[in-house]
């Protein structure tokens, strides 16, 4: 017998008031336990809270499948939220008392499936099986709009959790309880929100934090608000000569320009320091995209897409200079790495100068540091994403083939030397925009965060996917300076016919398991 759709849909999704709950049969039960389980929010729905009532105070257990979470101490009530259950998955929960007391009990439920427009994720190796996050921005274009959207994959690359957000996410990091989130365009704000998709904490600038005025617009970098950090914004600057164009360095016009700022955060949450990306670089000196706009409408002429703490002292990226700056901690610039063109004498003597002919990089992202070593020397990660290949007002011609590349170089801080120790490409994978590499224990974490095409140039809409999609590695480097080996990766998809702008993904962060923890 044919049957209706909703009737089939309403075998394919259960709600999470469809339980099994223990202390209810026809027959009055032996005092036990009254076990409950609920998702207690809409935008977390991987997330179940259990709940466990008895007459009288018991501590035992919660188990399910091979996990046990204590519940401790003695209570006639106990909660608990379960987090990193897959979707679309029966779960049995069962209560256990330990000692004499009431009997146990148990309830049963099923994860929802995950969104339609949600990507899928292809495996590529998986000699490095951990637990990640990843912020998912829709791409820009027609079709479906879904809301953005944080998950964790688990090491079997399964989304375990996801929090959808109402506005544009830019970029989350694990906050132990949770996650901090950078939402919102203009404006934008940082979030903490607990695993329970509970939103505990909103930080947003007033507009007298920056000295110039400020449009109340954080960008790019997430910071953890409440340890000491540091995040970026930008302002309007009002110039009256900017550049006008890429090949004519006389054409100039009067524009408003974003002046990206390095603010640093005390424990508090309070601005305690500023730096102006103006203070140090001319803004007669640009690269190629510095004459497009900014959300706001502004100049992009910096583009800062990457902020870091080093220990008081602060690394920064900046994608349309071609430059990455180490500024101390009074908010001089330290050092510089890139071409040195139209740098100020000052800014030269404190370039970073190549041991070797590597080439250089080109509109650059997510530029990071690793711990000093023995012999006084770091490791320093960026994304090279390669556009345009090439700068303004030079006898380069910008190239039409770009590559985009992950970099490790070795530094000298003091000596200020610098020497490219080993690139990866990944065929012919180029990401126009955003792109993050990040040191870890044995190689690097690197995120090609917009491409259009798989490693052999075949554009991802020809193959039935979104326009967009992305790429991360984890890459494992056997020996120093040794070239790096793939240990982890994915392919980040969608349908076309369920998204067809595709998803963006800023950068991935390797995270402790989900699975298992004990969260009250």
């Amino acid at each position: 017998m044919l049957r209706p759709m909703w009737w089939l849909w309403s075998c394919l999704v259960r709600p999470a008031e469809d339980v099994v709950e223990s202390g209810s049969p026809a027959e009055p039960p032996a005092p036990g336990l009254v076990v409950r389980a609920s998702v207690p929010d809409a935008d977390t729905p991987l997330v179940w809270r259990i709940e466990v009532d008895a007459d009288e105070a018991f501590a035992g257990a919660l188990e399910v499948g091979d996990l046990e979470l204590s519940l401790e101490p003695a209570a006639t009530h106990h909660e608990r939220l379960l987090v990193g259950l897959a979707a679309d998955t029966p779960y049995t929960v069962t209560a256990i008392a330990r000692g004499p007391g009431p009997s146990g009990g148990s309830a049963s439920f099923r994860t929802d499936p995950l969104p339609a427009h949600f990507p899928e994720i292809v495996r590529l190796a998986d000699d490095s099986p951990a637990s990640h996050l990843l912020p998912l921005h829709r791409a820009a274009g027609t079709g479906p709009s879904p809301d953005d959207a944080a998950i964790v994959l688990d090491g079997e690359d399964r989304v375990v959790w996801w929090h959808g957000f109402d506005g544009t996410l830019q970029d989350v990091t694990d906050a132990g309880d949770g996650v901090w989130a950078l939402v919102g365009d203009d404006p934008a704000e940082l979030r903490h929100v607990r695993w329970d998709g509970v939103v505990t904490e909103r930080w947003a600038l007033p507009a007298t934090a920056i000295t110039g005025g400020f449009d109340g617009n954080l960008h790019h970098d997430v910071g953890r608000v409440g340890e000491g950090t540091v995040v970026l914004a930008r302002r309007p600057l009002e110039v009256p000569d900017y550049p006008a164009s890429t090949v004519d360095r006389r054409a100039t016009e009067a524009r408003t320009v974003s002046d990206d700022v390095v603010l640093r955060l005390d424990a508090a949450g309070a601005v305690v320091g500023e730096v102006a990306v103006s203070s140090f670089l001319p803004t007669s000196r640009i690269g190629y995209d510095s004459l497009g706009e900014t959300v706001e409408g502004w100049a992009d002429w910096a583009h800062a897409n990457a902020v870091s703490d080093d220990a008081g002292e602060t690394l920064l990226t900046l994608r349309n200079q071609d430059l990455v700056v180490k500024l101390d901690a009074a908010g001089r610039v330290r050092w510089v790495f890139g071409q040195e063109r139209d740098l100020s004498s000052d800014l030269v003597a404190l370039r970073l100068t190549p041991t070797d002919a590597a080439p250089p990089f080109w509109h650059a992202h997510g530029a990071h540091l690793g711990p000093v070593e023995a012999d006084g020397t770091r490791l320093l990660t960026l994304f090279d994403n390669g556009t345009w290949g090439a700068a303004p007002f030079t006898d380069v011609s910008p190239i039409t083939d770009p590559v985009s590349r992950v970099v490790a170089y070795r530094i000298d801080e003091w000596a200020r030397t610098v020497t490219e120790l080993w690139s990866y490409r990944r065929g012919e994978l180029y990401g126009e925009v955003v792109g993050d590499v990040t040191p870890t224990e044995d190689g690097v974490l690197a995120t090609f965060g917009h491409v259009t095409t798989d490693p052999f140039g075949t554009p991802l809409k020809l193959q039935g996917f979104g326009r967009v999609g992305a790429t991360v590695v984890e890459l494992r480097t056997p020996a120093p300076g040794a070239q790096p080996e793939l240990a982890w990766g994915i392919d980040v998809r969608s349908r076309r016919e369920a998204n067809e702008a595709g998803w963006v993904v800023a950068r991935a962060e390797r995270i402790p398991e989900l699975w298992g923890r004990n969260i009250p």
